[in-house]
């Protein structure tokens, strides 16, 4: 009666909690840490990026302003249109993320089917898969380590690997996790072949790669022709403009700005719609 009664006060007063929960509680706060860790570091990396977009694009439409108009105001003027340039550095960036996410992903899936092929848990076979990928990178930098040892985290702390995984999938920003997390937990609940499923999502994943990188190869001459032709015009106005000033001189007086202006606004439709023409999606 009296332990229970002073089990009683200290669950009513706020006393001190017991040790497993002490224990739950930190490891509940340290991922809660380092949520916010990855959350402040991937801002801070999204305003990297703009910026370093904002001034190739700004540097860019200054040089253009001033070839065009062979005056500093103009170039001034077009500095604001640098900002044009952030979404297609990120659009870059996050193309190129997705690309190495996916062949980590793969790898991923080939260590996991392996150790539960070899009979292990499905808990065990995700600290094997960390272990594997941690091999192949020993910096362990790679968002995907980061991420895979934030998912054994979250099970060690008792989160089931269901949810462990539907939060993977959130925060892994390619569409192969999320369609292997809607798999996997549809095949824990039924009970299905749960080796066969992560054979057939890495094999598709590789089907997947292997076509994007044939589909560029074959387009590779292409789309190095795309950019010769976005290139060139600009050259060869440089070329005449510094080569031959008297030949371009009466482009940058009176109408010959609004035809240059016009010239100007043609080539960049020309290039938005080239580069439409050009992207591959898989």
């Amino acid at each position: 009666m009296k332990g229970f009664g002073l089990g009683q006060s200290g669950a009513e007063t706020g006393g001190h909690p017991p040790v497993g929960g002490r224990r739950i509680s930190g490891a509940g706060e340290k991922a809660k840490r380092k949520a916010g860790f990855r959350t402040n570091d991937a801002s801070a990396a999204g305003w990297r990026t703009k910026t370093a977009g904002f001034l190739i694009g700004a540097a860019l439409a200054a040089g253009i302003g001033y070839l065009f108009y062979k005056s500093w105001l103009a170039s001034m003027i077009l500095l604001p249109f640098g900002w044009l340039a952030v979404p297609g550095l990120q659009g870059w960036l996050s193309a190129r993320r997705r690309r190495e996410l996916a062949g980590q992903f793969r790898q991923f899936l080939y260590a996991f089917s392996t150790s539960l092929s070899a009979g292990r848990s499905v808990e065990n076979a995700l600290l094997a898969a960390e272990r594997d990928l941690a091999m192949i990178d020993p910096s362990g930098k790679s968002l995907l380590c980061r991420e895979l040892k934030a998912m054994n985290g979250q099970i060690r702390n008792g989160l089931s690997a269901e949810k462990a995984f539907a939060r993977f999938a959130e925060r892994v920003p390619i569409q192969e996790a999320a369609q292997f997390s809607a798999g996997f937990s549809l095949c824990k609940q039924t009970g299905g072949d749960l080796v066969e499923l992560v054979r057939r999502s890495a094999a598709l994943i590789g089907e997947k790669i292997e076509m994007q990188q044939e589909m560029e190869a074959i387009t590779a001459q292409k789309r190095f022709e795309a950019k010769a032709m976005a290139v060139i015009p600009f050259a060869l106005i440089a070329f005449l403009a510094f080569g031959s000033p008297d030949y371009m001189a009466p482009l940058y007086d009176g109408i010959g700005r609004l035809i240059i202006t016009v010239v100007l606004l043609l080539l960049a439709g020309c290039h938005v719609w080239i580069t439409r023409l050009m992207r591959l999606e898989v």
